[in-house]
């Protein structure tokens, strides 16, 4: 799940879309609704060897580390 996070921090990502819809639930069986989400980026994140560039280092007591 580590690769959904950096996709919101990915630094040249400059379009992004989201698209929802409810649908059946697998989970119970009183006919409740389960509602999914999907996001879209543009350009792609998460590419190999680009983590260093787009990936801002965390910030610790006000400081990058």
């Amino acid at each position: 799940m580590i690769g959904h996070f950096t996709a919101q921090l990915w630094k040249s990502v400059t379009k992004i879309g989201f698209g929802f819809i409810w649908g059946p639930s697998h989970h119970s069986p009183n006919f409740m609704l389960d509602l999914y989400v999907v996001a879209l980026m543009d350009p792609q994140p998460n590419i190999p060897g680009k983590y260093i560039e787009n990936i801002p280092r965390p910030i610790v007591d006000g400081k990058n580390r």
